[in-house]
């Protein structure tokens, strides 16, 4: 998994990679979560309020463009709490990879802040 481009304010691109070719992408559904979380997220007691209601959703789309999976936090004020909804079928090894690059993206998300 690598981000691809510069850090963005703006949304989170990620690349799967399968023996050097790129096999799926993570990116988040609604960038303008981002912003607003950003902008209010650093004022006192509401950046508190916001953080917990502004949940960023993340799509994971294969190669060819069809969206797999779809990774949503949700809200909670301490732990983080994500559900992963299976949008369309896929093999097992492509399933298996998904899965363990969301892992990567979320903690790579945590210390992107």
């Amino acid at each position: 998994v690598r981000r691809r481009g510069m850090r963005s304010l703006w949304a989170a691109h990620y690349e799967v990679l399968e023996d050097g070719r790129i096999d799926m992408f993570i990116h988040e559904q609604d960038p303008w979560k981002r912003i607003v979380e950003s902008i209010l997220g650093d004022i006192p007691l509401l950046g508190f309020f916001f953080i917990y209601l502004i949940n960023p959703t993340y799509l994971v789309d294969m190669a060819d463009g069809t969206t797999a999976l779809k990774l949503t936090k949700k809200p909670s004020i301490f732990e983080r709490y994500f559900v992963i909804d299976k949008v369309a079928e896929l093999d097992a090894d492509d399933e298996l990879r998904a899965l363990l690059a969301l892992i990567v993206m979320v903690i790579m998300e945590k210390n992107r802040g």
